[in-house]
């Protein structure tokens, strides 16, 4: 079980810092790998969007892209 905890409500970031996904494989890798999403919204068709910190995903994401997760194929 993953906690969303965003108690830091002072932390404001610009549009262009954050990293929006709807994937749901790639937020569970995300969360796996200890990236916490700021907050999730409603939205692109009718799906829950989950929103991260750009910065800290940015590992994560060349990681995802290549395929290279560590998961089995099956």
């Amino acid at each position: 079980m993953f906690i969303i905890d965003n108690q830091d409500k002072k932390m404001k970031l610009a549009p262009e810092d954050e990293v929006r996904l709807i994937n749901p494989r790639q937020v569970y890798y995300y969360i796996s790998e200890g990236i916490q999403p700021l907050r999730l919204e409603c939205g692109y068709d009718e799906k829950i969007v989950f929103v991260f910190q750009k910065e800290p995903t940015l590992k994560l994401f060349s990681k995802w892209r290549s395929y290279d997760t560590g998961w089995i194929k099956k």
